[in-house]
C-alpha cells in the first residue's frame, strides 16, 4: 500500500487528514491547468509528504482531463502502441509486500 513508511516515511493515516482538511482549502479557486504552481503551494505546506503530493498531482491530472474532455493518456502524449518500461523490484522482504 502506498504511501509506505519504509519508503516515503509517511503512511495513509498521516496524510489522509491533510488531504481531507487542508488540501481542499488550498485548491479552492485554483486553475488545475496551473498544476506546477499548485504543487509548489502543496509542497510548501506539506514538505515531508510526497505521497500526499502525488495524490494531489494525480487528482489534478484527472480534473484537467475531465475539463479538457480528454483521457489523461492523450494529454501526456500517449500516442505510441508500444513503450519502453523498466522493472520495479520491491525493496521490502516478500512477506512484507
Amino acid at each position: 500500500m502506498a504511501p509506505d513508511p519504509f519508503v516515503t516515511g509517511e503512511n495513509v493515516d498521516e496524510i489522509f487528514p491533510g488531504i481531507v482538511d487542508a488540501v481542499p482549502d488550498l485548491l479552492t479557486g485554483s486553475d488545475p491547468f496551473r498544476r506546477a504552481k499548485i504543487l509548489e503551494r502543496i509542497k510548501k505546506c506539506f514538505p515531508h509528504y510526497p505521497g500526499l503530493r502525488a495524490a494531489v498531482d494525480t487528482a489534478l491530472w484527472d480534473l484537467m482531463g475531465k475539463k479538457a474532455g480528454l483521457p489523461v493518456w492523450k494529454m501526456i502524449g500517449g500516442y505510441r502502441s508500444k513503450i519502453e518500461t523498466s522493472v520495479t523490484i520491491g525493496i521490502c522482504p516478500v512477506d512484507e509486500t
